[in-house]
């Protein structure tokens, strides 16, 4: 588990019971000829991470978009990201 804190004067006028889920996607099947690059992050470890360059996030937003079906409707966190 990570814990994470925010400065004072933005969490003032939260409840201090007050939890904030996020949710991270990792694809054990990403789409082939996308440029990656590798990210380094520091905590709770130092490890390294391979992430799509930003120029193939936009792209694959796009398709999302453009091309995906969600119950025959588009999924509104897809236009979100992309803006």
């Amino acid at each position: 588990m990570i814990k994470i804190s925010a400065r004072p004067e933005l969490a003032r006028d939260l409840h201090p019971n007050t939890s904030l889920k996020i949710m991270i996607e990792i694809d054990t099947d990403p789409p082939g000829r996308f440029d990656t690059e590798p990210q380094y992050l520091s905590t709770p470890v130092p490890f390294p991470l391979r992430v799509f360059r930003l120029p193939n996030l936009s792209g694959s937003k796009l398709h999302a978009i453009l091309g995906r079906t969600w119950a025959s409707r588009v999924k509104g966190r897809n236009w979100y990201d992309l803006v």
